[in-house]
């Protein structure tokens, strides 16, 4: 369906949507929607899944499939794949494609099943939604091991900081408790 057709559906301009997303702890500005709807920027796979859940729909039926022929030829270069690498990388996971029908599917020339996209998805070791949103050559596609590597050392780097903040705090603390008793013995 895509994310202007929804949005219409639901009869909300951007700025109700934004507004309405902020309520639900979402903050997206009604410029970054707009810029989302029309390609103008790309999203990441959480915020789609945000977007999608706000609207009560998948992934698929918020993005549509207008980013996949981009991806997927994206998504090869990034591995390094020929289309003949990766029609053989198919057939180690027993699944037949040529050559021609991988060059159709990223040209636009044959358009792509939900169970083929999983399939690719699954070559690729990505989550399968990762190929409905825009991506661009600095916006690489992850591996879901790369994801929930990144996201731990998110985590991490947050928890470093967390520990650094409230270090600092108690030393404050501790030479506030430490001066004012030296103030007492003084008087």
């Amino acid at each position: 369906m895509g994310m202007r057709a929804l949005r219409k559906q639901h009869r909300l301009s951007l700025a109700q949507l934004s507004e309405q997303l902020s309520e639900q702890g979402i903050e997206i500005s009604a410029n970054v929607l707009g810029k989302y709807e029309r390609g103008q920027r790309s999203m990441s796979l959480e915020r789609a899944r945000q977007l999608a859940q706000f609207y009560n729909v998948s992934v698929m039926e918020l993005c549509g499939d207008q980013y996949v022929a981009d991806n997927l030829r994206l998504l090869r270069k990034q591995q390094g794949f020929s289309l003949t690498k990766l029609s053989r990388r198919f057939a180690m996971h027993g699944i037949k494609v040529s050559v021609a029908t991988l060059s159709q599917y990223e040209n636009r020339e044959m358009k792509i099943s939900k169970q083929r996209l999983g399939q690719f998805a699954t070559v690729y070791g990505i989550e399968q939604e990762q190929l409905l949103i825009k991506h661009t050559n600095k916006n690489k596609l992850v591996s879901s091991e790369e994801h929930d590597k990144q996201r731990y050392i998110q985590e991490r780097a947050h928890a470093r900081a967390f520990i650094k903040q409230a270090t600092t705090l108690d030393l404050r603390e501790l030479q506030t408790m430490i001066s004012e008793r030296l103030q007492q013995k003084k008087d």
